[in-house]
């Protein structure tokens, strides 16, 4: 699979391994204060990376012969009045829809609902056996301010190519 780039600022494919996040989101960092890109916004970006990041590594598909079913795709891109993220990996087919659903819900709320959604899910957190608490989702929808996009691409019968695409405005009105 490959992620469609224009106006790039950052890309990234390969096997994601938590040195390999801090990497990235060093040389992110250090782009973005190039760019001059506000410091809130920055701050926005940022937090989506590191949960989309650690998502991608959390929930990639389980390791098979196939290395390239490890890999995951990332790229940054400019556009006039925002920054697009793009992230994509290989998950398990099956989780799909309960991912689908999590998303449709998330976008339904505004910034009030997700901040209460967010308070609650910390009150009655539960570890799951990935090491999550489900808040990643809720961060990435409270600090984007936009709507998430995302598409699958069934790739066998039993994993699919999952990529999150969110948009930040880089102006704050």
């Amino acid at each position: 699979m490959t992620l469609s780039q224009t106006n790039k600022i950052f890309e990234f494919k390969g096997n994601l391994t938590f040195p390999v996040i801090e990497e990235i989101l060093n040389k992110i960092k250090i782009l973005l204060q190039q760019m001059e890109v506000e410091q809130v916004v920055q701050k926005r970006l940022y937090a989506i990376l590191v949960e989309s990041l650690e998502n991608a590594l959390k929930h990639k598909t389980p390791l098979q012969k196939n290395a390239s079913l490890q890999e995951v795709e990332m790229s940054l891109q400019r556009l006039p009045e925002s920054l697009l993220l793009k992230i994509g990996n290989y998950m398990p087919a099956q989780k799909a829809p309960v991912l689908i659903e999590r998303i449709k819900e998330l976008n339904g709320l505004d910034l009030a609902g997700l901040n209460h959604l967010y308070r609650t899910s910390i009150a009655n957190a539960r570890i799951s056996e990935k090491g999550g608490a489900g808040l990643g989702m809720i961060e990435i929808a409270r600090s984007a301010r936009n709507t998430i996009r995302y598409h699958f691409t069934e790739t066998t019968n039993k994993n699919s190519f999952f990529v999150l695409e969110i948009e930040i405005a880089t102006t704050i009105s």
